[in-house]
């Protein structure tokens, strides 16, 4: 671990002190006979992050304020979630501050109110999502559950003695690598982990990234925003950890693959070729591979070499996601829940995930654009961004399926009947566990229609090229001032619509931006 690495761990761990604190006078004030603690992983992109005001060699101290998720976004900065060489942009520290939270977007906030209700003490564990999963998973183990013991000593029963771990989405990969440790004491006192809407298997949405940026985010960093947004994603080692699964991956496993126990089956290798059938376009084994020479315009490749795509980061992230996906030990294999969220139309599943894709091979001077991606998706069930194929770990029979019309991916643990599956591995007597499903409530997110999102992107699209950074801010503000006037909140919903659509491939936006 680097030397910076280590310091934004100091300065995040400082950070915590304080929510540990509050904690423990909460769990003091909790009348509860017998106490439930929950360490909650955000799922990715749902961790807020703030950052430094100056670079390291400036400070301490260091006043940090709010980088993700933000309505500046809209004027720009994607920019400074950029890493470089493993450093934060500028270095200045950009560190996790819990969830995504305010105004209209509260993807959490249907589940904090349950497990209030319910008086399960809940301490949220933010992770930067643009950084390994298997970082977080250490920061846990070695950090801070050590200063959290430490700082709720006073409390009893002690807040370990049953404490559980719920992942949402990429949060649930934490949870993986985590119980990927088994020797480790504070696995072994971990009564279990449950994850929700967890790609173990990788999601159809990431691979675009490496191409067409992303197309709400795009717009925001102006004419050139694919090419930015493109070159962003790509420095960060997280966007290479949730590829589709690697081929040896697959064969290892294709039977269990194909008998899902609730029909979801993968019958054959989600991601080949696009001109031949019988290829594979293996993520982690692309073909052709790295080059190892210089490239002509002529020449035809699987990533993209002109936006800062890093082998090194593509191999790191292969084992992450070969972690993610192998079995458990024995010793812990029962400790682990899996939920998954499938949308259903009237009842019947409905195919609205990308559930597998082709790739086709792209010339060497490839520009990003998202109108020329060269990823096509195949849409199935899911919801809406994890396959249902994907979001359970094979081998695993703890795993419950929650239909519904009104699931989505993003917002999963504000639904009823993800609390309610919850209810029936938390509970620990019949009392509990009706009251728990009887105050399961559905809470969804205050959000603006696709169409609202996308009439705002057009009138974006349409600023000048020649526009110098403060004029074109400028001109951002007067726009979206006009399309606050009539109604104060649109602007927070349309932020939430991007929030819920972030993970989505841009197939799945574009399509009904009419483009």
């Amino acid at each position: 671990m680097s030397l910076y690495s280590q310091d934004v761990e100091s300065q995040y761990l400082d950070r915590l002190q304080a929510r540990i604190v509050d904690f423990a006078h909460r769990y003091d004030a909790n009348p509860s006979e017998k106490h439930t603690t929950i360490f909650l992983f955000p799922g990715g992109f749902a961790s807020q992050l703030v950052r430094a005001g100056r670079a390291a060699d400036d400070g301490p101290p260091f006043a940090y304020e709010p980088l993700w998720l933000t309505c500046g976004f809209l004027l720009g900065g994607a920019t400074a979630l950029t890493i470089e060489s493993g450093d934060d942009s500028e270095q200045r520290y950009i560190l996790p501050d819990g969830y995504v939270d305010f105004v209209t977007l509260k993807p959490y906030g249907g589940f904090a109110d349950w497990c209030a209700a319910n008086w399960l003490d809940v301490f949220v564990v933010g992770w930067d999502w643009r950084r390994p999963g298997s970082a977080a998973a250490d920061f846990f183990l070695t950090k801070l559950l050590p200063a959290f013991e430490q700082g709720v000593a006073q409390c009893h029963p002690s807040p370990l003695d049953n404490f559980w771990i719920v992942g949402h989405s990429f949060g649930g990969i934490i949870a993986k690598h985590i119980l990927n440790r088994p020797d480790n004491p504070y696995v072994q006192r971990l009564k279990g982990a449950i994850t929700v809407g967890t790609p173990f298997y990788g999601y159809g949405g990431q691979a675009h990234r490496f191409f067409v940026g992303d197309p709400d985010l795009n717009i925001v960093e102006g004419l050139d925003g694919a090419e930015a947004v493109t070159r962003i994603g790509s420095t960060l080692p997280a966007s290479y950890e949730l590829l589709f699964l690697d081929g040896p991956t697959y064969d290892a496993n294709a039977r269990a693959f194909a008998e899902d126990p609730q029909g979801y089956a993968l019958t054959q290798y989600p991601s080949m070729d696009a001109a031949i059938a019988t290829e594979r376009a293996d993520p982690y084994n692309p073909s052709p591979g790295k080059p190892d020479g210089p490239l002509g315009h002529t020449d035809y490749v699987r990533y993209p070499p002109s936006y800062g795509f890093d082998w090194d980061l593509l191999t790191a992230g292969h084992e992450a996601a070969k972690a993610v996906s192998k079995p458990l030990d024995a010793s812990v294999a029962r400790k682990l829940w899996n939920i998954r969220g499938v949308q259903t139309d009237g009842g019947d599943a409905k195919d609205d995930t990308v559930v597998s894709q082709t790739w086709a091979r792209i010339p060497a001077d490839y520009v990003a654009d998202p109108y020329r991606d060269p990823i096509a998706d195949t849409l199935g069930p899911g919801d809406g961004v994890i396959p249902a194929w994907s979001a359970r770990l094979l081998g695993n029979p703890q795993v419950t399926t929650v239909p519904g019309d009104d699931v989505d991916h993003m917002d999963l643990m504000n639904h009823a009947e993800v609390q309610r599956a919850i209810a029936d591995i938390l509970a620990v007597s019949d009392a509990a566990r009706n009251q728990m499903v009887a105050t399961a409530t559905t809470v969804k997110i205050d959000a603006a229609g696709r169409e609202d999102l996308d009439g705002l992107a057009r009138r974006l699209r349409l600023l000048g090229s020649d526009l110098t950074s403060a004029a074109r801010k400028v001109s951002v503000h007067a726009i979206l001032n006009d399309v606050a006037q009539n109604d104060p909140l649109i602007l927070h919903q349309m932020h939430a619509r991007a929030f819920m659509d972030a993970l989505k491939s841009p197939s799945q936006k574009l399509r009904r931006d009419g483009g």
